[in-house]
């Protein structure tokens, strides 16, 4: 997976991605469900820095809360990701990425008739990984 990381102080970044492959999960003949992640990082979490400077470097603990608590299937070592945006706050870090998602279109992507997938929120905080 290659990284369009943006370095800045903050802001959008809409990271537009080539399309994605269908996969098997549980080496069962069924395609993954498409799904969008909201990833908060809290600026007291461990992951705090490396959420911002190589986001697709916590997307492997993202996916394990998210296996863990049954909401994918465990099986599947490699799920198609899509980073669409994140955002840096004073003492959050928000990214959002798509699971599995081949249908994606960056010029519809933000209207509302288009994407609507369910969405799973992750926080990564002090505490550890809450889903």
């Amino acid at each position: 997976m290659t990284c369009n990381s943006h370095h800045a102080s903050g802001g959008l970044y809409p990271i537009p991605r080539p399309a994605l492959s269908s996969r098997c999960i549980d080496g069962a003949e069924k395609e993954q469900k498409a799904v969008r992640v909201l990833l908060i990082v809290s600026q007291n979490s461990p992951y705090w820095s490396q959420s911002w400077l190589s986001t697709e470097d916590v997307f492997p603990v993202a996916l394990k809360a998210i296996r863990q608590a049954g909401l994918i299937g465990k099986g599947e070592t490699e799920l198609p990701l899509r980073l669409l945006v994140k955002q840096k706050w004073p003492l959050r870090v928000l990214i959002v990425f798509d699971i599995s998602n081949n249908s994606y279109n960056a010029e519809l992507g933000h209207l509302p008739e288009h994407n609507n997938l369910p969405v799973l929120v992750i926080h990564f905080s002090t505490k550890g990984v809450l889903s």
